[in-house]
């Protein structure tokens, strides 16, 4: 006799610590379902019995009432054998099928735990590690898929018996909670004095530590969600210096953690889209104006020097929360450890690592697998999408869109170099690493090492091809070189700008378009099919090729890096050539200097290059923002904040040239003319931002494309992007990057789009790649 009939539902992407089983356990208890859920590896499997009309119905249930992070990609139903159950169930999770899920990124504490945090008769009030099935750990703390409490960090906390009923409740708000615990299982914590070694391990008394150690202006390191973060009050000029030069971060912005939005607002210009992105669950920094309250209250000159903006954010766990609560103000909240090295995340090597920096240290023993700094977002406008500086905590690894469909083999994309990131795609799902930092010192590279081969372990993925920059000198280069040969698979390497282009098409679903779009590509560095540096690119995309329709003019990468960190070069390099110039530039350069670089440009053997990103610190250079950068990007950041006081200047009236070559000389000379007539230089800086725009507006006329996208560092630069989207948008579709960063974080992923093209015929060569059309 046959069973009744019954499906099989299969449900694949985002659907393992958001909340999933529970919420169908729910609907099959009040809707009287027969059958079972389990977590597999590759998603949630679903047994339900009835008709395909019934099991459709069902399903459209479920995907109607998703959880909050919930995200599915593909729901597959199968006719199975009936058995009859009668009854539903949670079944315990399989590991037999091959790992396919997306993995659910690191939540910052939600409204409700925090309500139940502040509760004093809630039996987890002041409790440091609340979580619920929608706020907590996930991706830093696995270890193995799929995602049940014995294969993450938090097996080795065993459960109270309160507890245990909770996750076994299915009225409970923590049913099937793997993270959960309370004061009774609690994750044990010590505070460490930093001088004597001396240790506590009562909540109370270490929150009073903190708060006390604050207000007498010390340095606490804190281990966090993603890793150790510095505090220190952020109201004392002091410490803020202590912390400056013990972190070796003389000039670089600091961001701020705010006890709450009520104090927040006091101090930046809050925006309902601002607020939305602070009250998140990926709990970001977030880059927002300040007001003249803060100037009075806070050392602003030396949070964020030379800025009108300041990084923000709330507390994203209740250990942070509650010392905000008790301290009252704001703190300074800045990864743990030196500058250019990546964040700590273990008690061993932050004692160590930190010991010159922090006076006082508060561990915990939930152990995390993967570091991760805070994730930084800012606005173009007020109502805009985010630009994602950052992508970090929160908001990897999941890639929640992926363009390329099934591939039968596994391919692991390894980025550039200047901001470490990597990519796998594993059947028809896309993973993209956090942050990982640039990738100059040892250690950076070998947490991009460690974090390569735990993502793979977790995935239990084996690449069949591994995908690198052009660039030979960089260490993913060399890596993916060394790692093919090991694995005894194929190499392969893409150009570095194209990459970013097709990142950017990636996003918006666009390998395959017909249509023309013209890809606007402004960045520092990365290696042109010249063999010189590029960075000021327009590639013409249509007919599946891509051409480089137009570009900067090249100019002398004068010393080559060191140019990068001394914009007082670019603006030599890029004067040359114009006597009016030797007073602006001359104080800025000793006698041998000034002799030596002029032979230098004299002698022609410099390499050349088109970079936008030199371009922008050349002219921060020349009105005075800055002569010498201590981190990366410094003086464009500084050239923007100055554009940004006269918004509304126009652009130079600039003859764009022929064959798509725009000359940097005519665009010199205009600022050289207007600093020597006294005009304000934030007037200069706004004019040559909207030159800028204005030449994308000429260059997209005359391509004939009603597409541009835009990505590569430059397009980091708030007012630049707000310029292009108020100028052209009217008239231009503007595709620029949503979930990723512009810079090259989103490399790894456009290496993928071009083996996706390549392999559907959608990348022809160039046939003059290196000279314009």
């Amino acid at each position: 006799m046959s069973g009744p009939a019954a499906f099989h539902i299969h449900f694949r992407g985002q659907v393992q610590g958001v909340g999933f089983r529970p919420l169908v356990y729910r609907l099959a208890r009040e809707g009287g379902w027969a059958g079972w859920i389990s977590n597999g590896k590759d998603g949630v499997h679903l047994y339900l019995e009835g008709s395909r009309e019934e099991i459709e119905f069902k399903v459209r249930s479920i995907q109607e009432q998703l959880p909050a992070y919930a995200r599915i990609q593909e729901t597959i139903i199968t006719p199975t054998e009936g058995l009859s159950l009668g009854t539903f169930f949670i079944r315990d999770s399989e590991d037999q099928s091959a790992t396919d899920l997306l993995l659910s990124p690191d939540r910052g504490i939600c409204p409700t735990c925090r309500a139940e945090w502040r509760e004093s008769d809630n039996r987890r009030y002041q409790y440091p590690f609340i979580t619920c099935l929608h706020c907590g750990p996930r991706y830093s703390i696995i270890r193995q898929l799929p995602y049940d409490r014995e294969r993450t960090t938090m097996a080795s906390f065993p459960l109270c018996p309160a507890c245990a009923k909770e996750v076994q409740d299915p009225l409970d708000r923590r049913h099937y909670s793997q993270t959960n615990s309370c004061p009774d299982c609690a994750i044990p914590m010590a505070w460490e004095d930093g001088p004597t070694g001396q240790r506590e391990h009562d909540p109370q008394r270490i929150i009073d530590l903190a708060t006390t150690a604050l207000n007498s202006g010390q340095i606490l390191a804190i281990k966090g969600l993603g890793g150790y973060l510095l505090l220190a009050d952020a109201r004392d000029q002091t410490v803020i210096e202590t912390l400056r030069r013990r972190k070796h971060r003389p000039d670089k912005p600091l961001a701020l953690m705010y006890p709450d939005q009520q104090v927040l607002a006091r101090h930046v210009a809050l925006t309902d889209k601002a607020r939305q992105l602070l009250e998140g669950s990926a709990s970001p920094i977030v880059l927002l104006p300040w007001t003249d309250l803060a100037r009075q209250q806070l050392p602003l000159d030396r949070i964020a020097p030379g800025l009108a903006e300041i990084g923000v954010m709330l507390p994203s766990t209740p250990l942070f929360d509650q010392i905000l609560q008790a301290f009252g103000h704001p703190v300074i909240a800045t990864s743990g450890n030196i500058s250019g090295s990546p964040i700590l995340i273990h008690e061993e090597e932050a004692r160590s690592g930190l010991a010159g920096i922090a006076d006082h240290f508060l561990h915990n023993d939930r152990d995390m697998v993967a570091p991760q700094d805070d994730s930084v977002l800012r606005l173009a406008g007020p109502a805009s999408d985010p630009i994602v500086l950052r992508r970090s905590r929160g908001l990897a690894p999941a890639f929640l869109h992926s363009a390329f469909g099934h591939w039968q083999a596994e391919v692991l994309a390894m980025g550039a170099h200047m901001k470490g990131a990597l990519a796998i795609q594993h059947g028809d799902t896309t993973h993209i690493s956090q942050y990982l930092g640039n990738l100059e010192s040892f250690e950076a590279q070998e947490t991009y090492q460690q974090v390569t081969r735990q993502l793979l372990a977790i995935l239990e993925c084996t690449p069949g091809l591994i995908l690198t920059d052009e660039h030979p000198g960089y260490f993913t280069t060399r890596w993916g070189q060394d790692l093919a040969r090991q694995l005894g698979i194929p190499h392969q390497t893409f150009p570095h700008h194209l990459a970013h282009f097709a990142a950017v098409l990636a996003e918006h679903d666009r390998l395959a378009d017909p249509e023309p779009v013209l890809g606007v590509i402004w960045d520092g560095t990365g290696l042109g099919a010249d063999g010189t540096v590029w960075g000021g690119e327009y590639f013409l995309r249509a007919d599946n090729q891509y051409r480089r329709l137009a570009f900067l003019q090249p100019y002398p990468l004068l010393l080559g890096d060191k140019m990068a960190r001394e914009p007082r070069l670019a603006a030599l390099a890029l004067a040359y050539g114009h006597p009016e110039a030797e007073a602006i530039l001359r104080p800025k350069f000793s006698d041998r200097e000034w002799s030596l670089y002029h032979r230098l440009l004299q002698d022609g053997q410099q390499m050349m290059t088109s970079s936008m990103g030199r371009l922008f610190a050349g002219v921060a250079a020349l009105l005075g923002c800055c002569d010498r950068q201590s981190f990366e990007g410094q003086a464009a950041i500084y050239l923007e904040a100055l554009a940004a006081r006269s918004p509304d200047t126009p652009g130079y009236a600039l003859d764009h040239g022929t064959k798509g070559v725009t000359g940097h000389a005519e665009l010199i000379r205009y600022i050289l003319a207007d600093l020597h007539t006294g005009r304000p230089v934030s007037a200069i800086a706004a004019a040559f931002h909207r030159s800028l725009v204005d030449w994308i507006g000429q260059v997209a006329s005359d391509a004939r494309v009603r597409i541009i996208a835009l990505s590569g560092g430059v397009w980091q630069n708030a007012l630049l992007t707000r310029m292009v989207e108020e100028d052209l948008g009217s008239r231009l579709t503007i595709l620029r990057h949503r979930q990723l960063a512009p810079n090259d974080e989103n490399i790894p992923l456009g290496q993928l789009a071009l083996l996706w093209q390549q392999q559907h015929d959608a990348y022809l060569p160039d046939p003059d790649p290196a000279s314009n059309h």
